[in-house]
């Protein structure tokens, strides 16, 4: 969860302009101890991304679909179907993990 939040802050920061990427810390980051607080404060930012990110989608013309977010990047539209794919992917994951987690 904490890596989706760090790519999706990614995207988010692009939408608005900003030459962003992350480190490889950055992108898998540190994980917390494991209580509910944190896992509650995690749901928190992703769930605020999730807002952000749709207001920003919302907002963003279509006629810059295929301009690239950053300078040397990749077009919009291929951000935007990647965070999707992206996020399809690792739903996935934690489906398995949870399948495997029930017995």
């Amino acid at each position: 969860m904490l890596h989706l939040s760090a790519t999706q802050d990614v995207l988010l920061r692009r939408l608005g302009g900003e030459r962003a990427g992350l480190t490889d810390d950055e992108f898998w980051p540190p994980v917390p101890a494991a209580t509910d607080a944190e896992w509650q404060r995690t749901l928190e930012v992703l769930k605020r991304q999730d807002e952000a990110l749709r207001r920003a989608v919302a907002a963003f013309p279509d006629e810059r679909l295929g301009d690239p977010l950053m300078a040397g990047g990749t077009p919009a539209y291929d951000n935007l179907h990647g965070h999707v794919q992206h996020g399809a992917y690792h739903a996935g994951q934690i489906a398995l993990l949870k399948k495997a987690a029930a017995g």
